[in-house]
Formats: C-alpha cells, structure tokens, sequence
C-alpha cells in the first residue's frame, strides 16, 4: 500500500508543502465554488483507490479528497499560492512549493489513434524510454479542466510530450497508464467520472489553524 499512497499523493498535483502562519489566511478567498467532481481510479500493482478534484471552469484552483477521508478536502489556489486542508470545522493552512520548470523530454513519443472515453474525444501518446513505456490519453472538450496540471502535471517529465500533442491549460487528462521496465512496476489512474456535483467551501465556516 506504500506505493500506492505514493502514487495518491502524486494524484494531488502538489509537489508538497509547508506551514505558514495564520496571517496568510488574508490570501483565502471568501468562497470557493465547485460544479464538476473528476473522479480518478488510482491502481498501483495490486492495490487501488478512488480520489476525486473538485472543479470549476474557468477558476484557477481545484479541491481534491478521497473516499477514505470524508469531509477531509484539500484546496489550492494557483493565482494566489496557497492551499488548505479542511477536516470538518477546522482548517489548516498550507503553501505549495514554486512550480518546477518544465524539463524537455527523453522519450520517443509516438502518437497512438484517438478514443473516446466517458463520451469524450481523447488525444493520445506513446512516450518510450529505456526505463518504461508510459500511454496517456487526454481531452480538450471537457466541460472543466484540472487548473495547475498544466504545469504540474503527475509525472512531469512527460509535459512536454503531451503539451507537443495538443495539451494545454483546457486539457483533462482521462488515462494515464505506465510501466516500469526494469522493476516491473505498473501505475495507473484513470478517470471514472466527470459530474455535475455543487460544492462551495466558505471561508467564514472555518477555524483556522496552523
């Protein structure tokens, strides 16, 4: 199961965190809202879990939870650098690390034929290296895009590779399925569900910790 939370955490799209004080708490916004659950199936080896972001079109953050931990909502907002943790009535205040620059691809990337998965027309790549084979698929027609995996993408190495295929800051990615060539490991998330799904996380319902 280690492997797997790793892999969960990944999922995140945050690189990691740290504690600031109570007076960032000026950078939360009032309301965030949320119309679109993206529920991804995460498998590593033999294990898997179901997480689910919170989207909004158009907005520049994202929720994330998993079923294992109701209640328990991660938030963060890229236009203004910070993120939170929510456990029932209290949160915690958090800051993302910086966003890491893209480094270019050391992969033979081949494009495979495009397919339709949940209803969505998806793009998809083949990208080769001499330590593992990843497959990606990914739509541009999505109602809701996931904000920051533009640049934060679950396995950036591959950004580039995908960003040459099409993805951009509208993209959502459907599938993504890697295997470990020389450890035999396998990783794999896929998406289960777009939704309409009304959620708003109010400031002023909180007690803010550090």
């Amino acid at each position: 199961m280690k492997a797997l939370f790793s892999m969960l955490f990944l999922c995140s799209f945050v690189a990691g965190s740290a504690q600031v004080t109570l007076a960032d708490t000026v950078r939360v916004r009032d309301v965030y809202k949320f119309s679109w659950a993206y529920d991804l199936k995460v498998t590593v080896e033999n294990d898997s879990i179901t997480t689910t972001f919170y989207l909004e079109p158009d907005a520049n953050y994202v929720g994330f939870g998993v079923k294992l931990l109701p209640g328990a909502i991660q938030v963060n907002d890229f236009d203004r650098n910070i993120a939170f943790r929510t456990f029932w009535k209290k949160a915690k205040i958090a800051q993302p690390e910086k966003l890491k620059e893209r480094i270019a691809s050391r992969h033979v990337c081949t494009r495979l034929p495009n397919k339709v998965i949940l209803g969505y027309h998806c793009i998809g790549i083949k990208a080769e290296s001499e330590n593992e084979v990843a497959v990606f698929y990914f739509t541009n027609d999505a109602p809701a895009a996931h904000p920051g995996s533009y640049n934060k993408l679950p396995v950036h190495r591959y950004l580039l590779d995908l960003v040459n295929a099409g993805f951009n800051d509208r993209s959502l990615l459907m599938l993504s399925d890697i295997h470990l060539k020389k450890k035999k490991g396998h990783a794999k998330i896929e998406c289960t569900g777009l939704t309409r799904n009304v959620l708003e996380i109010k400031k002023a319902d909180y007690v803010w910790e550090n």
